[in-house]
């Protein structure tokens, strides 16, 4: 099935014959809604943006795109930091970083998004090393997000391999489209 326009389909019919029916794809099954008319735009757009962020610059780069396409189609953006927890055996937990420390990337991004106009709620939680990808795209679920904003590392691919990759196993597994910023 693909998008086509109604002039495309037209044509199509002209030349295959009317008995050959051409599909038209809502625009709602690939993630998108219709445009809202009074923010202007041509194009379809998303309403709910998740940006999931870490205290780098690929996520610094990743809010702007996310302000971007928030100010065009007047969307809401959820900024999501999730505090990684490692199991240390008989130790217990180890955070990697405090509370606090999470609280303080959340306000960062939330007052750039603000000052580009954007509306927008953050929240942190805590999340195991190798569930991260799976916590954002719950995250992403329970927001109703349209798409999934994310910066990346530039891990080689033989490190992505060995350790993983968070921005790969969310490409893979998520059900709505995934922007990820260099």
């Amino acid at each position: 099935m693909m998008l086509i326009s109604r002039a495309e389909m037209k044509d199509l019919r002209k030349r295959n014959g009317a008995h050959r029916e051409v599909h038209k794809v809502p625009i709602a099954a690939w993630g998108f809604s219709e445009p809202d008319p009074r923010v202007g735009g041509d194009g379809p757009t998303f309403k709910r943006i998740l940006l999931a962020v870490t205290d780098s610059d690929a996520c610094m780069r990743a809010a702007a795109v996310a302000a971007g396409l928030a100010r065009t189609s007047g969307a809401e953006v959820r900024v999501v930091h999730f505090i990684e927890r490692l199991f240390l055996g008989r130790a217990g937990w180890c955070s990697i970083e405090t509370a606090d420390e999470a609280k303080r990337i959340i306000s960062r991004f939330r007052s750039e998004l603000e000052m580009a106009g954007v509306r927008v709620t953050a929240t942190t939680g805590k999340a195991r090393r190798e569930e991260r990808a799976i916590d954002i795209l719950l995250a992403a679920a329970e927001f109703g997000a349209g798409v999934i904003v994310i910066g990346t590392r530039r891990k080689s691919a033989l490190r992505a391999v060995l350790f993983g990759s968070v921005s790969h196993e969310i490409i893979h597994k998520s059900k709505v489209p995934v922007v990820v910023v260099p």
